[in-house]
């Protein structure tokens, strides 16, 4: 995994620095204080934007990706489906077993604060730790960085990706502790299952091309 951080660092690093100035946040502030700046700094043109940027973590559209890639190559659709696979179970085992009572912002806030909530979002109450919609867009977003060659890209692909986690604030669904975690999960499970497919002999056997580009002898 080292050599494949070193390769992707602009990634990584950017990353990290992310990472390390939002904990400092949130070790300053707390949760609550947190939460409640994101979800306070509304506009209508953010109501507009945020719920479509927070479908790029959803599920369904990783799946239509990965579909789309196995058009392009077979390998980087394996990539990119056990990735979310591994990935999204992480975070659904701890959120629906280990963590399955941990409230959400619109239940945790109750008669205590009055919410700011986009019409047409569905709010839920419960298994609010960690972000499955973050995890997913991390995840999906790193292995964009990995198999591209041009590496200044990456900066594109965490932007989107902390966008993505910024819009499960800004739209109630989750604390700032819930993507964090998210996001290392996502982070993490990239990189370990790109290190980890790379020295199986039966994954280098696989075309890398997929069929549509090849060329016609």
């Amino acid at each position: 995994m080292r050599k494949l951080i070193q390769e992707n660092k602009v990634f990584f690093i950017g990353y990290l620095l992310i990472l390390m100035t939002v904990l400092s946040l949130f070790g300053l502030f707390g949760k609550e204080a947190c939460f409640l700046f994101v979800n306070s700094n509304f506009s209508s043109v953010s109501d507009t934007l945020f719920p479509y940027i927070t479908h790029f973590g959803d599920g369904i559209t990783i799946v239509i990706f990965t579909i789309i890639l196995v058009f392009v190559s077979y390998r980087m659709a394996i990539q990119s489906g056990m990735i979310y696979i591994i990935s999204s179970q992480i975070t659904q085992i701890l959120k629906r077993t280990v963590f399955n009572d941990i409230p959400r912002p619109s239940k945790y806030f109750d008669g205590i604060a009055n919410l700011h909530f986009v019409d047409g979002v569905e709010i839920h109450k419960m298994m609010s730790f960690p972000s499955g919609h973050t995890t997913s867009i991390f995840a999906f977003m790193a292995f964009l960085s990995i198999i591209t060659k041009n590496k200044s890209i990456s900066v594109l692909y965490l932007l989107m990706a902390c966008l993505g986690a910024y819009s499960r604030m800004y739209l109630a669904q989750h604390f700032l502790e819930d993507v964090i975690a998210g996001s290392v999960i996502g982070v993490l499970s990239a990189f370990a299952v790109m290190t980890l497919l790379s020295n199986f002999k039966w994954f280098q056997s696989i075309p890398t091309e997929a069929a549509l580009f090849k060329s016609k002898k």
